[in-house]
């Protein structure tokens, strides 16, 4: 019989794919692959022949709150409606206790497990079913003196701070300490877990972490820890190809090369604003662009009313698309910042939250992009001046191509599949 694994993993389309990706992988090799994922994503999983099991609640509905986009609003200091930045606290907790029970329940016959770093009960799982687990993580999760914990919008707090930043994943578990500790004892007849015990440990020995992004685009830090493997990116190819519209393709025909601009999954922070940014910016630079309505974090009304200068589209396989472009700009998530770069194209983030900024950095920092604006520091002003030195600054176009090449020539899948092989043993 094929020995079992698990996937499990949390949040919008950008988490979501690398495990698909690796499952799909996994499969290939022979193993029996299951993945855990919020209930949105059941269909897009299950067409691409994997089994879906449930672990959390909608995300989607969870982003389209008002409270969200404050609790968004107030990472970065923006306090303007502390009452409902507090409901955000309080719904985003709901959203992190749906997945423990969730993630116990598929965990039952599975021989092991592998899972994004926010599955809070990964100690559980391994301390009670007795199963090899692994960390599958899209971005850096080990301590590390160079920089903080992705999430932390600062560059850098100086090397003991920046490795003590990484505390906060156990923070997270010890929020939710009451709810793991009743599920221990009615899954497995343990004790609660120590107030503050480690996130990705049992008994003092962490857990593997296989991190799924290229070293060209974040070198491993000197003092990373052994158990660490990065393996570079785990694309997921599209599942059918994509043929472009008619509109489209005459839209492409009418004039210049256009910008892509989309925020994927994000939830409306200052949407009318941002979207009229957009469009006027677009139009005093007499840029093109092809833009991403997703799941509403730009007005598709506010976009058609410009005309000729934007073609809304409500999604496309970022694979197929990128690579028509001149240039792309999105939020910076790991999925769409990895997309953009193995396309080759020139990068402007705009962060609105997490390991966005992060990424938004890098990009910067490797000279493919301007520094990233954030969304609620976006105007038109700034926009136009970011976008003018996107396709301005020939520089980051031969950078870009330079490391796209770098990406090409790594195999993410195939190390990561072989690096599993080795921990939890043949199919």
């Amino acid at each position: 019989m094929a020995k079992r694994i698990l996937l499990l993993t949390q949040g919008t389309r950008g988490d979501v794919d690398p495990f698909v990706a690796l499952g799909v992988a996994l499969q290939q090799r022979g193993y029996s692959v299951r993945l855990g994922a919020p209930v949105d994503h059941e269909d897009y999983v299950e067409s691409y022949g994997l089994p879906f099991v449930r672990c959390g609640e909608s995300v989607r509905r969870f982003l389209d709150r008002p409270e969200v986009s404050s609790l968004v609003m107030s990472l970065r200091g923006s306090l303007e409606a502390p009452r409902s930045t507090l409901k955000g606290l309080k719904v985003t907790r709901r959203v992190l206790e749906s997945t423990l029970r969730d993630s116990l329940d598929a965990a039952r016959d599975a021989d092991a497990v592998i899972a994004h770093p926010v599955i809070h009960t990964l100690p559980d799982i391994a301390e009670g079913f007795g199963i090899p687990t692994i960390v599958a993580a899209l971005q850096p999760t080990a301590p590390t003196a160079k920089h903080p914990i992705t999430i932390v919008p600062s560059r850098t707090l100086g090397g003991p701070l920046n490795r003590a930043s990484f505390q906060l994943y156990r923070m997270q578990r010890w929020m939710l300490h009451k709810e793991i500790g009743e599920l221990r004892r009615e899954f497995f007849d343990l004790p609660p877990p120590a107030r503050l015990s480690p996130a990705h440990a049992l008994e003092g020995r962490p857990f593997p972490i296989l991190h799924a992004f290229s070293t060209a685009v974040a070198p491993e830090p000197e003092d990373q820890p052994p158990y660490c493997h990065q393996t570079g990116y785990w694309f997921l190819e599209p599942r059918q190809a994509w043929t472009p519209p008619d509109d489209f393709r005459r839209f492409l025909d009418a004039g210049e090369t256009p910008i892509y601009a989309g925020f994927g999954s994000m939830p409306a922070v200052r949407r009318p604003e941002v979207t009229r940014a957009f469009g006027k910016a677009l139009r005093s630079l007499g840029l093109r662009a092809v833009v991403a309505t997703g799941w509403g974090a730009l007005d598709s009304a506010i976009l058609e009313s410009f005309g000729g200068t934007i073609f809304p589209i409500r999604d496309a396989p970022h694979p197929i698309l990128f690579p028509m472009m001149r240039a792309v700009v999105h939020h910076g998530g790991a999925g769409t910042t990895a997309a953009g770069l193995r396309s080759g194209k020139p990068t402007l983030t705009v962060p609105f939250a997490f390991d966005q900024y992060w990424w938004g950095r890098r990009v910067h920092e490797l000279g493919v992009g301007p520094a990233p604006l954030p969304v609620i520091e976006l105007s038109q002003r700034k926009l136009e001046a970011r976008l003018a030195e996107l396709v301005g600054t020939p520089s980051y176009a031969t950078a870009a191509h330079s490391l796209a090449a770098r990406i090409a020539g790594e195999d993410g899948l195939g190390d990561a599949v072989r690096h599993i092989a080795n921990l939890i043993g043949p199919a």
